[in-house]
């Protein structure tokens, strides 16, 4: 889902303090820069580009809509944002974030290397958030720019970490993004029924437009319980079964699931809802990931958070544990054939008390709760 990406962020993108409030970036700033005097960092930089931005957003609500940007946070007083594009376009770029200071990028070494000299740091320690998606020359420019005696230090994970317990104002953002979700899955079913899977894409595309979305992306099974592939060229029969993901983006928060769309075995789907049952009944602030797979012993089971980013922690890696707060799509696979399957998905909400189902593909007939 992540490798469908529009050429061209045409949403709209603009900060809004009614729907996200400063008071929430300020906390964010003061728990970020915490995790800087923690690792001694004097000044953070923090990337994000049009594919990979959600680092940007969670700190200054800037989404790029062109080349990269970053965000220059000193330990002490305002932030900077620099974006690419040429000087006229600051008013529009201004519009994207609450920070005041907003200048357009000449270049990484002009730009960024002013403001490390300028910045006051005792260390020589530069901090550097989701550095991973630098392109290898603006990598370079910035390793560059560290003293000698000084150090690049990487602060995804301490920060990433800070992200996954979600705010009130986040919740109620994502909430909106599952009702999307829920309503274009539902225009997809209903026009798979009559005109088949691509035209039932396009229709659910339109439908999350009209709802709202900024983004929607799909991808589909090649055949009935087959491989991915894309609908160009469909020539499945109507109403042929087809296991569809859809993601939708509002307000900057990404909601995703997947579910089978057509006539599918009864048994299939019973099997389906018993598994995510079980899965559900182990997830728990602090459980292993490996222990929720664990309770899926006939089926693969997957999952990623929610939020920002199409794909957030818990990514499912080996020994990651589930958080208070964590809002996951998890997802169950049943083998069918040797290349086919049939997959189903769920979005949750991991609590103390009890794990909320937010969203469940709708021949799960499992009730959701998105207060």
């Amino acid at each position: 889902m992540k490798m469908m990406h529009p050429c061209l962020l045409t949403g709209p993108f603009d900060w809004s303090e009614a729907r996200a409030p400063r008071a929430e970036f300020d906390t964010r700033l003061v728990r970020a820069r915490a995790a800087m005097k923690t690792h001694g960092v004097d000044c953070l930089i923090v990337h994000g580009n049009a594919f990979d931005h959600g680092a940007l957003a969670w700190l200054t609500n800037f989404t790029p809509k062109l080349g990269p940007a970053f965000a220059l946070v000193p330990i002490a007083g305002p932030m900077r944002v620099v974006f690419s594009g040429g000087p006229g376009m600051r008013p529009s770029a201004q519009m994207l974030t609450f920070v005041e200071d907003v200048a357009a990028l000449s270049g990484v070494e002009k730009d960024i290397g002013k403001w490390l000299n300028g910045a006051p740091s005792t260390s020589g320690r530069v901090g550097l958030y989701e550095g991973r998606e630098l392109t290898l020359a603006s990598w370079t420019a910035l390793r560059s720019l560290v003293p000698h005696d000084g150090e690049l230090v990487l602060l995804d994970a301490e920060i990433d970490a800070l992200r996954r317990g979600k705010s009130p104002a986040e919740r109620h953002i994502l909430s909106r993004a599952v009702d999307v979700l829920e309503s274009t899955s539902r225009a997809f079913a209903r026009v798979h029924r009559g005109l088949g899977r691509r035209e039932a894409m396009l229709a659910a595309e339109a439908a999350a437009m009209s709802f709202g979305a900024q983004d929607a992306r799909f991808r589909m099974s090649s055949r009935a319980f087959g491989p991915p592939a894309p609908a160009d060229g469909d020539n499945a029969r109507v109403g042929e079964p087809v296991c569809a993901a859809i993601a939708v983006r509002c307000g900057g928060y990404w909601a995703a699931g997947q579910t089978m769309f057509g006539d599918t075995p009864d048994s299939l789907r019973q099997r389906a809802r018993a598994i995510m049952q079980s899965v559900l009944a182990t997830a728990r602030p602090g459980v292993a990931v490996d222990e929720v797979r664990a309770a899926a012993p006939d089926a693969a089971m997957t999952g990623h958070g929610l939020g920002l980013c199409l794909e957030e922690a818990p990514r499912f890696d080996a020994g990651e544990h589930f958080v208070d707060g964590d809002v996951v799509n998890l997802a169950v696979s049943l083998a069918i054939a040797s290349d086919q399957s049939a997959s189903w998905s769920t979005i949750v909400r991991v609590e103390r008390g009890a794990t909320r189902v937010l969203w469940a593909a709708s021949d799960l007939d499992m009730p959701a709760d998105r207060n």
